[in-house]
């Protein structure tokens, strides 16, 4: 599933390379989109426009919106969903952090931030971290986050830049390594359990026009695959952060964004 800037929003099949359903928000515009639970026929969507800012529950086989959530007072920036409970976060430009329950319209929890806030939450659902606005991660229990952070990794003394700013975030599949992404080109992988530095890799023009790009990580947390300005995706190894090797095709210039299928050795 994908969001364009035509208002739409367009579902695939991966297997075959098929459109096999386009929606339309005319009103809102879609930025982010997010399947719930994964399952195909519901969804969670954030604004595209300048003057409503809440999330929506939407419904896409009935095409329609369930619920609203208001909350944010300027752009989504990050929405991540729980695998498997009705929970969901976002971040906005707003510097809020919220938590939550979609059978709820208010948020059952917030966050506070003093800068740019990212969230990401690991595939089994049991932990959820957040970057807000410091070099420093925060870790949460998704069962106990009323309690705090249960830790938190300090990115300093991994970065030469202080001025460096955490801009994505994202677990492997096995939920033993942590991937970040910072301004100034910084990609950092980390052990998710105790927050050790495994790599610092350096990526010239990985900020282009005020956009980051995003990188990923393969399922097994082996590999980190970034866009580069000459329209090539890199790759090097988690461990150590080794240069594997590059992967050309496109000529247009940075591919802003690689993602990597969850169960077969295919990259987009």
């Amino acid at each position: 599933m994908c969001s364009g800037e035509d208002e739409t929003v367009c579902i695939y099949d991966v297997e075959k390379g098929d459109l096999a359903k386009r929606l339309h928000c005319k009103k809102y515009g879609v930025e982010l989109c997010r399947f719930v639970h994964n399952r195909e026929k519901t969804c969670v969507v954030s604004s595209r426009n300048e003057w409503d800012y809440k999330l929506r529950y939407w419904d896409l086989h009935e095409n329609k919106f369930v619920r609203y959530f208001a909350g944010h007072d300027q752009q989504v920036s990050s929405l991540a969903m729980h695998p498997s409970k009705d929970l969901f976060f976002s971040a906005g430009l707003d510097y809020k952090i919220f938590v939550w329950d979609l059978r709820r319209e208010k948020a059952v929890a917030k966050i506070a931030s003093k800068g740019f806030p990212v969230v990401a939450v690991d595939h089994q659902g049991l932990v959820f971290a957040v970057a807000a606005g410091q070099q420093r991660l925060h870790l949460f229990d998704s069962s106990n986050f009323f309690a705090g952070e249960f830790c938190s990794f300090d990115l300093k003394p991994m970065v030469a830049d202080p001025a460096a700013v955490v801009q994505t975030l994202e677990f492997s599949r096995c939920g033993r390594v942590l991937l970040v992404g910072m301004t100034a080109g910084y990609l950092l992988v980390l052990d998710a359990l105790k927050g050790e530095k495994q790599a610092v890799i350096k990526v010239a023009g990985m900020v282009a026009d005020g956009e980051i790009a995003r990188p990923c990580l393969s399922p097994d947390g082996t590999y980190v695959l970034c866009g580069t300005p000459s329209g090539s995706v890199c790759m090097w190894r988690s461990q150590g952060g080794a240069f594997v090797g590059e992967l050309i095709g496109h000529s247009a210039g940075r591919p802003p964004l690689v993602a990597f299928s969850p169960t077969r050795a295919m990259a987009a």
